[in-house]
């Protein structure tokens, strides 16, 4: 059975393959902005507290991108010819967990 969040993308593929849309996709990592809130603020309570559970493991890891990188690239892959039909991936260099990223 097909995820339901899978369904607009097989969706727009499915259009692009029989010609009537062209489409180019970005993936990214966690967005971080100079107003965002959501992801510094959360982390930062996170790391203060003594145990943490993380539904995914006790370490947990990922990709921060800031969001004028993530602006440009879909910018360019929404005005590039050679963009179309391709995936690309938006990541920083590096993971960090959330105490790494409360650090910097």
């Amino acid at each position: 059975m097909t995820k339901p969040s899978s369904w607009p993308k097989q969706a727009c593929w499915e259009y692009h393959k029989q010609g009537k849309t062209p489409v180019s996709v970005i993936r990214t990592g966690s967005a971080c902005g100079p107003r965002d809130r959501l992801l510094a603020d959360g982390d930062y309570i996170n790391a203060l507290m003594p145990t943490l559970m993380w539904p995914r493991g006790c370490n947990p890891r990922y990709s921060i991108v800031q969001a004028h990188d993530i602006a440009e690239s879909a910018i360019l892959a929404a005005t590039s010819d050679k963009a179309v039909g391709q995936v690309y991936n938006v990541a920083g260099p590096d993971l960090v967990t959330p105490k790494d990223f409360i650090k910097a």
